[in-house]
């Protein structure tokens, strides 16, 4: 796996020369936004120049890193070609055939004798990886395997990195996948292992590959708590490599990258089946090879391909490429045995069944997809200590071929004339350095920072000093909302959210100071929660889960949120959605009054209210979606990418999907003449709230609803199950300064009335929305509150009427679930 190196005498005659090394580490499947949690590698980053990897489409990235080469250049995309006349599987041409969808045998047997004698048909590298897979045998010997030879043979068939390297007589090694299976440990740790104690203090060029991290973000997703785990393990890999080589070599040049990303598969599409369905043979008529994200085709007469592409065009889950698809993605003079034609699936669509995976549960994680999608994208990293002005700049989306005059560079090797391929070039600036906002000017940061003081310096003025203020909600994130108000002041959106932590029970004060100071900052809200910090077994919830990491300390400990466990979003619990959506249908109602419903025009700061109101609906409709794929993230920006790149795929109305889009992005840049969300907005979106919740709820409750009313009840029989706890609660709720005079006498109900409070919400707001059962609603909000309180309000489902029952849902919600 190594280039010759000098022998020990010639070691010691250049003792005297600085012993510099070049790493090219190749961390598979790693995605930008997993250095959230890989601290080595997040710290690494800071002192770096970043970017995303753009990989070359499809699956053969090899001729990329290391001759700048595209799939057009190299004249392949994907592992495995049409190419009967080379197939080493061609001792498969006489097995029996099974019929138009013939059956996937399993790996041993017959398929296993197949594949060995392949494997004695290709050269030594080739058959380290070359496998009929799960290609039905019948099929096999139309296909040969694409790369044949390593990139460090010098029989590769183009000029590589490492034949420059060996013409300048530079000792080089690697370590990396195919090769690498033949270790007797090929796990992340053992390549470590070997790489640490092959290297020699001669070599200048070192090229490691860590695996682990795509398999199983394939397995298990990418926001599983099997990846969370593994992303620890790797970092902590990451740190070993780098840090021992530093310890051994005077000046260690990284690039560290992942060749792609991982997206969550949202829903798998049947490409086998449509292509049953025409009619044609395989063989006969057409031949055709299913990657999990794309389908290939090699036609044997025109009219075969006409068929097919009516098929296809029929499917809902991807799109045929055309001519200025195949140029965008460098595919437009690839090899006619890479495919004449080519069928790309949507972000998140897996074609399954695939020739990798014919059968069994379909895998959770998927990447080759569009190289744009924000989640296909791999991160890059380049760290020179000799360039300490590249610290902290962006590359921005680097293309996979840019590695090779990079790699180059970094080595004192002039690339020209060898390739057209320029290295990346750092911006001068690179991510914002803003703290709280993602706002453009820097003025806003700073307004937002002084009333965090201020807010801080009231804490402390109050209750002395505590042990830390954690600043929590999109200000938190580093994502808050600023607008201008009428006079040009910048002003926050909505609220700050902050907890103070602390071993005394400060929560009174901090209520009645919370108040205070919104009265004096002149918002809406300034909640001033309180937590004694005892975080090391908290629960997962949607809460914590965006405590630990959409939350900074903005006072006192720091290490504080460190306490909170490791969370994978995939685990979190399908309550957390459907409290998120009824607390967002409460937050409408407390900003839609029925005076609205009259025509009557809401003043400038009710309107703004009732927007914010309508966006955080909106998003946690967008959340819903992105719990249902497993794909929620406590940033509003990431969330936004992930919603546009899946909903096409998942089926989501792109309309509709739009405008979730566009909520997420004025979260972070509130602009209220571009989105003034009113009353015919909230009744343009209800069905889809309407369906959130039934499809929520039934999840929750292992039942099927069939209706609004009926969901909400099957809600709250749900959430009363526990007797006990419910009574606990109850008598907590019922004696609830701003209620207890409202309630019943001698109530002691059975249901739990905190999430009675949390059913009627939908009701309430379904009675102003046409086409819903509206008088059915409205008498079902009241007669499951008349057991438990007394109302004031009329019993008629009329504007003022439902003004009176509606102005008591909010005031409730405020009091016990806010």
């Amino acid at each position: 796996m190594m280039a010759e190196v000098q022998t020990c005498e010639e070691r010691d005659a250049s003792a005297a020369v600085a012993m510099r090394l070049t790493l090219l580490l190749f961390v598979d499947a790693l995605r930008p936004d997993y250095l959230t949690r890989m601290p080595y590698l997040r710290s690494l980053a800071s002192a770096s120049a970043t970017g995303a990897l753009r990989e070359a489409f499809g699956f053969v990235q090899h001729p990329a890193y290391f001759g700048g080469l595209g799939p057009e250049q190299y004249g392949f995309s994907s592992m495995y070609c049409y190419d009967p006349a080379r197939s080493p599987f061609g001792i498969a041409r006489w097995l029996p055939h099974n019929g138009a969808r013939p059956r996937v045998e399993p790996q041993g047997g017959i398929r296993r004798l197949v594949d060995d004698h392949a494997r004695s048909r290709v050269s030594p590298f080739a058959a380290t990886y070359v496998s009929s897979l799960e290609i039905p045998l019948e099929f096999a010997p139309y296909f040969d395997a694409v790369e044949k030879r390593a990139p460090w043979d010098k029989r590769v068939g183009y000029r590589s990195l490492f034949a420059l390297l060996d013409e300048r007589g530079l000792p080089w090694y690697q370590c990396s996948w195919p090769e690498s299976n033949r270790l007797s440990d090929h796990s992340d740790e053992g390549i470590v292992r070997r790489v640490l104690l092959d290297l020699k203090p001669a070599h200048r060029f070192a090229y490691v590959h860590l695996q682990e991290l795509d398999g199983v973000g394939h397995c298990h997703g990418p926001n599983s708590a099997q990846l969370l785990e593994k992303l620890g393990a790797t970092d902590r890999l990451c740190e070993q490599l780098i840090e021992s080589l530093r310890s051994r070599y005077d000046q260690v040049d990284i690039v560290l990258f992942g060749d792609h990303g991982m997206v969550n598969v949202t829903r798998t599409l049947d490409v086998w089946a449509a292509l049953n369905q025409t009619g044609l043979q395989f063989g006969q008529d057409y031949a055709f090879f299913l990657d999990s994200t794309m389908a290939r085709f090699w036609f044997y007469h025109r009219g075969a391909r006409a068929v097919v592409e009516q098929a296809l065009r029929r499917l809902s889950g991807g799109r045929l490429l055309g001519d200025v698809d195949l140029k965008r993605y460098g595919l437009a003079g690839c090899d006619p045995r890479n495919g004449e034609l080519i069928y790309l699936a949507h972000p998140g669509v897996l074609i399954f069944p695939n020739f990798f995976q014919g059968s069994g549960e379909p895998i959770k994680g998927m990447h080759g997809y569009d190289p744009d999608c924000p989640d296909n994208l791999g991160f890059f990293l380049v760290h020179s200590d000799a360039r300490t002005d590249w610290a902290g700049r962006t590359f921005g989306r680097v293309d996979a071929t840019a590695l090779f005059p990079l790699v180059l560079s970094l080595l004192g090797i002039e690339p020209e004339g060898h390739t057209k391929v320029r290295q990346p070039v750092p911006a001068r600036h690179g991510a914002s350095a803003h703290r709280f906002t993602s706002y453009p000017e820097r003025e806003a940061d700073d307004m937002v920072s002084g009333q965090l003081r201020r807010i801080t310096d009231a804490v402390k003025q109050r209750e002395g000093e505590v042990e830390a203020v954690v600043l929590t909600g999109g200000f938190g994130r580093g994502e808050g909302g600023v607008f201008r108000d009428g006079d040009g002041r910048y002003r926050p959106v909505n609220d700050y959210d902050l907890i103070v932590v602390d071993s005394r029970d400060l929560r009174s004060g901090l209520a009645e100071l919370g108040g205070a100071l919104a009265r004096e900052l002149g918002i809406d809200f300034v909640d001033l929660g309180y937590s004694d910090g005892r975080w090391e077994k908290l629960p997962l919830t949607l809460f914590n889960y965006d405590l630990k990491y959409g939350s900074q300390v903005i006072d006192g400990d720091p290490a504080v949120l460190d306490r909170i466990p490791a969370y994978a979003s995939a685990d979190l619990p399908a309550g957390e959605l459907v409290k998120l959506l009824l607390n967002r249908t409460a937050g409408v109602l407390s900003g839609l009054r029925g005076a609205f419903l009259k025509d009557q025009r809401p003043t400038e700061e009710q309107q703004r209210y009732l927007t914010n109101q309508v966006v955080k609906m909106l998003m946690a409709i967008g959340d819903w979606h992105l719990f249902r794929w497993q794909g929620y993230d406590s940033s509003y920006a990431l969330r936004r990418q992930r919603l546009a790149s899946l909903a096409p795929g998942a089926g989501i109305d792109p309309q509709f999907a739009d405008r979730i889009c566009r909520a997420y992005e004025f979260k972070c840049h509130p602009d209220y003449s571009r989105f003034a969300g009113g009353l015919q907005e909230i009744r343009e979106l209800f069905p889809e709230l309407n369906a959130a919740l039934l499809e929520s709820i039934n999840l929750l409750t292992a039942r099927h609803a069939n209706d609004l009313a009926e969901a909400m009840s099957q809600y709250l029989a749900h959430q009363s199950s526990n007797e006990r706890r419910v009574k606990a609660d109850n008598s907590q709720c019922l004696a609830h300064p701003e209620l207890r005079d409202l309630v019943q006498p001698n109530c002691d109900p059975s249901f739990s009335v905190r999430h009675l409070i949390y059913a009627v919400p939908p009701l309430v707001l379904a009675a102003v929305v046409p086409g819903s059962p509206a008088a059915a609603a409205f008498g079902q909000a009241r007669r499951q509150l008349e057991p438990v309180f007394r109302l004031t309000a009329a019993d008629d489902c009329n504007p003022d009427g439902w003004e009176q029952l509606r102005t008591f849902v909010v005031k409730a919600w405020f009091a016990v679930c806010h």
